[in-house]
């Protein structure tokens, strides 16, 4: 099983300039919100919906914190936050099955 920090480790990008930093900042800035409150509505949970937020963007950074070939960005991202929702709901009931396995 891996540690938070080794997850974070894998996931970290070396950054060679702050250009691309300053887009991602600017599309996290558009559509934080949207991604938030669609994964609340899907989770039910704050604490769930943040993990959600923190998954989608983390995926944009992850492929170079540039979306430009998406058509709609704000469809994307709410697409994103609902499919990461349902992954958080699919662990969480996988979770409690395996409580009571025991």
């Amino acid at each position: 099983m891996q540690t938070a920090s080794t997850q974070i480790e894998e996931l970290l990008i070396p950054v060679t300039s702050t250009a691309p930093l300053a887009g991602f900042a600017g599309l996290y800035e558009r559509h934080y919100e949207a991604v938030f409150r669609t994964a609340l509505r899907v989770t039910g949970r704050a604490a769930d919906a943040e993990d959600v937020l923190q998954t989608v963007f983390l995926r944009v950074l992850a492929r170079g914190g540039d979306i430009e070939d998406v058509a709609q960005p704000a469809a994307y991202f709410r697409r994103a936050a609902v499919n990461a929702a349902v992954d958080v709901l699919r662990r969480r009931e996988l979770h409690a099955e395996s409580e009571y396995d025991d």
